[in-house]
């Protein structure tokens, strides 16, 4: 059965009770009729969105960074100066992660890795409806145009920018993921402070040429 885009609220709905009962129960025994019952509506009805719960740990995953692109969008679209830009979007980062990281009912950092590394068995085999890579190329292009007016301005050293984002955001990922581990081991506002250092200090054209 193929999902049907009907409502977006009951969509939005539906994987709130998943996560919800993913908390709770864990993927593996976390069923469908549990997610329904969750969610007080019938057990077709999620069929209706989800074609089976391996889908729906797909758009569980595609619907967090779809916000997280909205965020950077945003960002990227602003009047700030590349610098700020720059700056902001490590800002939010973290953010969003202490977001993720505070939400203790749901468990939602940990239920996201595990969906995520659930959903990579099907990328691999070319079983996914979702493009988890595209996603996270559209999260790393969302840098590209900050960091081309930076350069054009003057602000930034050349660079090449497709390379340069995907190891800011690949470096950022891996900092979520140890900062989630090591939970109260490290003040996130250092965190931000030391990353800005290192990723927008790196690239300023310190002999300041125009």
């Amino acid at each position: 059965m193929t999902p049907l885009p009907k409502d977006l609220k009951k969509k939005e709905k539906i994987i709130q009770a998943a996560m919800a009962v993913f908390a709770r129960d864990g993927l593996a025994k976390g069923t469908i009729a549990s997610i329904a019952k969750k969610a007080n509506i019938g057990k077709g009805t999620v069929y209706e969105y989800f074609q089976n719960k391996n889908t729906l740990f797909e758009h569980i995953i595609y619907d967090v960074f779809k916000k997280l692109l909205v965020g950077y969008t945003e960002v990227a679209d602003s009047s700030m100066k590349p610098i700020e830009k720059l700056n902001y979007f490590i800002d939010y980062s973290y953010d969003y992660l202490d977001q993720l990281i505070k939400d203790d009912q749901n468990n939602q950092m940990l239920i996201l890795t595990e969906i995520l590394i659930f959903s990579m068995r099907d990328v691999l085999h070319g079983k996914s409806e979702i493009s988890l890579s595209k996603i996270f190329r559209e999260l790393f292009e969302t840098l590209s145009p900050v960091l081309e007016d930076g350069i054009k301005s003057g602000d930034f050293i050349p660079m090449d920018v497709k390379y340069f984002s995907f190891l800011f955001f690949a470096s950022l990922d891996g900092l979520g993921l140890h900062f989630y581990l090591q939970e109260g081991y490290y003040d996130s506002n250092k965190l931000k402070e030391y990353t800005k250092q290192f990723f927008v200090n790196g690239i300023l054209n310190k002999r300041g040429e125009k």
